[in-house]
Formats: C-alpha cells, sequence, structure tokens
C-alpha cells in the first residue's frame, strides 16, 4: 500500500465533501439507498487520490 505523502488543501476537501452529499442524494433520489452507497464508495476512491503527489 502507497503511504499518503500531501494532505489536501480546503478547497479539494469542501469540492469532495459537496460531492458526497450530491452524488448520494442524487442516487438515492432517483434509485435507492443500495445505488446510494454505490455512489459513495465510487467518489470516494477516487477522491482519495487527493492525499498523493502527482508522480
Amino acid at each position: 500500500m502507497r503511504k499518503p505523502n500531501r494532505t489536501p488543501t480546503a478547497i479539494e476537501l469542501i469540492a469532495f465533501l459537496v460531492a458526497l452529499l450530491v452524488g448520494f442524494g442524487v442516487a438515492t433520489y432517483f434509485g435507492n439507498a443500495v445505488a446510494g452507497i454505490a455512489v459513495v464508495l465510487a467518489i470516494a476512491i477516487i477522491g482519495s487520490g487527493f492525499f498523493y503527489a502527482k508522480a
């Protein structure tokens, strides 16, 4: 496993939280809770890249 080597900026964290909330809300509104959880997991996996510097 890679070790995180940077901390995200406040703007990145705020954008990440907004994406989580909006994604979960839209998925649960049009789908169901399972779809919402899947969207949250997908966004979390993408967002984990904020903690690593670009090589």
